[in-house]
């Protein structure tokens, strides 16, 4: 990154700064598309130059703008440059009957269109009648860009949908914000028609309170998701090499750090909601690794609940707060 975006996201946030970086390249590719776009329609031969060196620059052209989500059909792409050669490289076929008859081969054209016309009577490929009154017969029929299902394919990606293998034209979408509502419930109740349950248990628990166990578990999972969002951060800014090694998330409560390390559940951890469980897979995924810290030695402590004097200078001191006589 050079000084100039340096001082442009000095102040900014990390969100801040991933949307206006996104929004600057983006509003870069679609003036570099534009004027590849113009230098191609606007393209033209001048008499005397090298037709090998004009086709292959326009073919540059066609082929910068697929490498900008842009891509035109082999059909248009081929237009394009015959549309930019000089009335000179014309080919001298005519384009009408007319044309053909008054012209010195007509001839040849005659006997080209007889031959044509009897091939189609005896092998019985038509039959002439009279058109239906007040209909005209169709000049032409207009064929479809081939690289429109390209441009489709794209453009139904970006709303998240996903193209099936085994059928190319069928794609997919879960709505995520949908299978959380009905998942994010302590008894499937309705739901069971999604998972097809044919029995549940539900036992009265004897008391109603918060466990120190689940607080500190919710935390954990809840910082689990932030240092990957972190480390993924990180990892494109290629600033730091050694974010590739797992992110060390360190917690005081036993529990907690056996009930992330837990592969299934248990009938006493069933209450917990299915988005807090996140921390499991994140940790054998190998993105962070749950360490073990001792209360003594937690410097999260200060911020969180009052100490005594000698730990909580011991605490800040930790973290690299100092008084103001220290920097004097």
């Amino acid at each position: 990154m050079d000084s100039e975006l340096q001082k442009q996201h000095e102040n900014m946030r990390a969100y801040d700064m991933i949307v206006h970086l996104r929004q600057l390249y983006q509003e870069q590719a679609r003036h570099e598309r534009f004027d590849i776009s113009k230098a191609l329609f606007q393209a033209r031969l001048t008499e005397g130059s090298l037709v090998g060196l004009h086709v292959l620059k326009m073919i540059g052209y066609v082929e910068a703008l697929g490498r900008l989500r842009f891509p035109l059909g082999q059909e248009l792409a081929t237009d394009l440059v015959l549309q930019s050669l000089p009335n000179s490289y014309n080919n001298d076929e005519p384009t009408t009957y007319a044309e053909a008859v008054i012209g010195p081969d007509s001839e040849k054209w005659l006997e080209a269109m007889r031959s044509e016309m009897e091939f189609m009577y005896t092998n019985q490929v038509w039959t002439l009648v009279d058109p239906p009154e007040g209909v005209k017969p169709i000049e032409w029929l207009k064929q479809a860009s081939r690289s429109w299902n390209l441009r489709f394919d794209d453009a139904i990606k970006e709303f998240g949908f996903i193209k099936n293998e085994d059928e190319p034209c069928v794609y997919k979408k879960s709505v995520k914000s949908w299978l959380r509502r009905c998942f994010s419930m302590k008894d499937l109740g309705e739901a069971t028609y999604v998972l097809g349950a044919v029995s549940w248990k539900s036992s009265k628990q004897e008391t109603v309170a918060d466990s120190t166990i689940e607080a500190e578990y919710f935390a954990a999972s809840n910082a689990a998701k932030e240092a990957v969002w972190i480390k993924k951060f990180v990892t494109e800014l290629v600033v730091v090499p050694c974010i590739a090694n797992p992110v060390d998330l360190y917690c005081d409560n036993n529990g907690a750090i056996a009930q992330a390390k837990e592969p299934g559940s248990h009938q006493r951890s069933k209450h917990i909601l299915r988005r807090f469980h996140l921390i499991r897979e994140i940790i054998d995924r190998g993105d962070v690794k749950i360490c073990r810290i001792p209360k003594d030695e937690n410097l999260a402590d200060p911020l969180m609940k009052p100490l005594v004097q000698c730990k909580h200078e011991a605490h800040t001191r930790s973290i690299g707060i100092r008084q103001m006589p220290d920097w004097l």
